[in-house]
């Protein structure tokens, strides 16, 4: 998953070993990350570093899942977060597992979805596990071309610096812009069998979900 994190520091470094995590230097640079057309899922924000309004803020600006974390335990200070627009309010300490989660959980209701999965046609991919099946058989993908055929499948369409993005935020050095097109020329090789072409190249843009046989226009 591609996460926005204020103020959780405490769990920036599990997080970000299971998902792309973007890290706000505070509620200004969260609020205006969430303006601009970056792709997060989710945002993970500690109460202790926004002000008692930041839920309705974000909703203003989108309406992906939003996970409130606090140590405090005031009277009505849930409620209020919640009635606001966060989609969970979870007291901290916590198991970085139970926090996981409650993030897939969030993520899910955010997307209409009831479960883990992903589908397009014969294609299904477990966002959990990130497993691939194609036809009712596993497919092998490098960590790399998960991420790949998972943000395109979730976005539907995504820009070229959007993706390279996505995959390489934590990385300093970062990588040859050329390896989004090699990821992508992989992961149709290994579909091809199948008879499966889930990306669409957008010449000059970037790339988006094709259409498959059977799907209405």
């Amino acid at each position: 998953m591609y996460l926005l994190t204020v103020g959780a520091e405490e769990f920036f470094e599990p997080l970000s070993r299971e998902h792309s995590v973007h890290q706000a230097e505070d509620e200004d640079d969260a609020l205006s990350l969430l303006s601009l057309d970056y792709k997060f899922e989710a945002t993970i924000a500690r109460c202790y570093a926004v002000a008692k309004d930041f839920p309705a803020k974000v909703r203003r600006r989108n309406q992906d899942a939003l996970i409130m974390l606090t140590s405090q335990d005031r009277f009505g200070m849930v409620a209020g977060l919640l009635d606001q627009g966060a989609d969970a309010c979870l007291k901290v300490p916590l198991f970085f597992d139970d926090l996981n989660a409650h993030l897939r959980a969030c993520v899910r209701r955010s997307k209409g979805r009831a479960e883990n999965m992903v589908t397009l046609g014969a294609l299904t991919l477990d966002r959990q596990t990130m497993e691939v099946q194609c036809h009712g058989t596993f497919v092998h993908f490098t960590e790399a071309e998960y991420k790949v055929l998972e943000t395109i499948l979730i976005f539907k369409m995504v820009k070229k610096d959007e993706l390279y993005d996505i995959l390489y935020l934590l990385e300093k050095d970062g990588a040859h812009p050329k390896i989004l097109d090699v990821l992508i020329c992989r992961i149709r090789k290994k579909l091809e069998p199948f008879g499966v072409n889930p990306i669409e190249t957008i010449w000059g843009v970037g790339w988006r979900v094709k259409q498959q046989e059977g799907d209405t226009p």
